[in-house]
């Protein structure tokens, strides 16, 4: 469950609104009590319809497989007694009705709600993932908090994200860079925040027991390779850096390469690409350049 001040309680409309794409959403049924706000939440997944029925918990996200309707040449079926079941049963209590892995809502469903508060949508991934999904986003919407695949560096109080594919060299880069003078903060998984002062935070996903990985000798502690001056808990996230696999037009000389905007918790971080080259000494170097040009142009502002 996720429970929620009055001031936190978004509606249902708040936190689906934008997450069509990231929920694998290709239909959708509004119920009357879209708008109305949520004062808890609970995502779970039921395996059948039974499981749905016996359920009594409010303010739920009821997420069913699309093997849960039967199937009868292609056409889901549902007998008249069980529909008449159903329409007494949960519709009206719960906030929204998710069918996962499947290509349509049940007509027979649209009709049960039709006069409920319930919204239904369905979604092409499978349940675990769709409860992933909606467990991730909700966390952003209503804790504005989020996890992000990249390492993160601070220079005199600005966070830096470096971003990339795995093998493209954002720990050695992040190592070369904490060596001129960066602290380290996080490694392969950043945890962000988004804090009361509106700026977004970011740490290592476990601070009690931060980790890195190092080309050839694998998962170690960041305490057995940096000394504790050069390790920061936490940093505000200012600026992020993308490595990137080949060159293009706009990925060459640092005044070449376009201002980006990387939409984080709802708040835009300004940032660039960066072609990944064979020598990381001089991508570090580069990445250096674009910190500081970066760090510059936000002074003259």
């Amino acid at each position: 469950m996720m429970p929620m001040t009055l001031e936190q309680a978004p509606s249902l409309q708040d936190l689906l609104n934008g997450a069509s794409s990231r929920l694998g959403i290709n239909q959708y049924v509004k119920g009357a009590g879209l708008p109305r706000p949520l004062k808890s939440l609970y995502i779970t997944r039921f395996k059948n319809l039974t499981e749905l029925f016996l359920s009594s918990r409010p303010e739920m996200i009821c997420i069913l497989p699309s093997c849960a309707f039967p199937l009868n040449k292609g056409e889901q079926i549902f007998p008249l007694s069980l529909s008449r079941k159903f329409l007494k049963a949960r519709p009206s209590k719960s906030a929204c009705i998710a069918i996962a892995g499947a290509k349509k809502i049940p007509d027979f469903l649209i009709h049960a709600v039709s006069n409920a508060d319930t919204h239904l949508f369905s979604s092409i991934y499978d349940e675990y993932l769709l409860e992933s999904r909606l467990t991730g986003l909700f966390r952003e919407k209503i804790e504005g908090e989020t996890s992000l695949s990249g390492g993160l560096i601070s220079l005199h109080g600005s966070g830096i994200l470096i971003l990339g594919e795995h093998g493209s060299g954002k720990t050695t880069c992040a190592l070369e860079l904490v060596k001129r003078g960066y602290h380290w903060v996080a490694d392969d998984v950043v945890f962000a925040k988004r804090k009361n002062d509106g700026f977004i935070y970011g740490r290592s996903w476990k601070s009690d027991f931060p980790l890195l990985e190092i080309k050839d000798r694998g998962i170690v502690r960041v305490q057995d390779v940096l000394i504790p001056s050069a390790i920061e808990e936490e940093s505000k996230i200012d600026f992020f850096v993308e490595l990137v696999q080949g060159t293009g037009t706009d990925q060459g000389k640092e005044g070449d390469n376009p201002l980006k905007i990387l939409d984080i918790l709802e708040t835009p971080i300004p940032g660039i690409s960066l072609p990944v080259s064979g020598d990381l000494l001089t991508m570090a170097t580069q990445l250096d350049h674009s910190i500081q040009t970066f760090r510059c142009m936000r002074k003259e502002q």
